[in-house]
């Protein structure tokens, strides 16, 4: 026997296949970073993602779009506020939005806390024809709603003038209550200080009567006022709406009925019977009737019937 192939042998004997391995991957460790040490490290590669000036623009006026940017893009000229606890302030001012395309008017509700206040006295110099509507509730003992008490912070405080805007404004408050209205009243004085231009007359809702008809009452009288000849158009219509959803409204919340509220119109007690009631009528006609009847029982005692 050879000696070299004894010594190769014994050598392989001697290392079981693990150390093999092992071996070889040490050795195969060695060659692949003697390889990459030779080789210059490239620079990763970065890509930029090019955007339009166009398209960064439009992102950055939508993002910073206020009140009167909304009022801009949707050409819409009245804008209507309001100061709500409940939802009742809320729900007149979407109505007030509502009904203003009857009238040929664009309209939006806002609410205040959601607002750049300062955009307010902006609104006569940016907006064409603008006109603001404020629905404003009192809350408490005379305090603002949670909602619109940064607007009162704002009226108090502010030197902000309003350069003539057109404002009308409705106060929703509670007879019972010591500072009745105290809001709504404040907001109408103080937009006039400010400079506004006062178009109507301001409304008051007494919730311990009937809110819903004092509400329609003023709106009307509002629309008749700022649109006179499209309102003659609607006016028949309105009065029908009107009677209805005062006939099914029925009583307003927090009533106290008495017997001179129960009264209708025609100072009818609406709570008599039908009998009572046609007994009692007291129109025309009846007055007629009676008169008639009285005559012919004078008549009739002279004749000794």
């Amino acid at each position: 026997m050879e000696p070299s192939s004894v010594s190769k042998s014994s050598l392989f004997g001697q290392l079981g296949w693990l150390d093999l391995v092992v071996v070889a991957g040490i050795i195969g460790t060695l060659v692949w970073y003697f390889k990459r040490k030779g080789k210059k490290e490239e620079a990763p590669v970065i890509k930029t993602i090019k955007t339009s000036p166009a398209a960064g623009t439009a992102a950055a006026g939508g993002a910073s779009k206020g009140l009167i940017g909304k009022l801009k893009a949707s050409g819409k000229s009245v804008v209507v506020f309001y100061g709500s606890q409940t939802g009742t302030a809320e729900e007149f001012a979407s109505r007030l939005a509502k009904e203003a395309t009857r009238y040929g008017l664009k309209a939006m509700a806002v609410d205040p806390e959601d607002t750049e206040l300062d955009e307010i006295s902006k609104l006569s110099t940016e907006i064409e024809n603008c006109l603001a509507i404020f629905c404003m509730a009192t809350y408490g003992e005379g305090d603002p709603t949670d909602n619109a008490q940064e607007f009162y912070d704002w009226l108090q405080n502010g030197d902000e003038q309003l350069n003539g805007l057109n404002y009308a404004v409705f106060g929703l408050g509670n007879k019972t209550y010591e500072h009745y209205n105290a809001m709504g009243k404040y907001v109408d004085k103080r937009m006039e200080q400010l400079g506004g231009n006062r178009i109507y007359e301001a409304g008051v809702g007494d919730d311990d009567g009937n809110i819903e008809d004092d509400f329609i009452s003023w709106k009307e009288g509002l629309w008749a006022k700022v649109c006179p000849s499209t309102c003659d158009i609607h006016s028949s219509d309105c009065r029908r709406k009107s009677r209805r959803r005062s006939s099914s409204s029925g009583p307003a919340r927090g009533s106290r009925l008495s017997a001179a509220s129960s009264r209708s119109d025609t100072g009818i007690d609406s709570r008599a019977s039908p009998s009572a009631r046609r007994c009692s009528s007291s129109d025309a006609g009846g007055k007629r009737r009676t008169s008639s009847i009285r005559r012919s029982s004078s008549n009739m005692r002279r004749t000794g019937r």
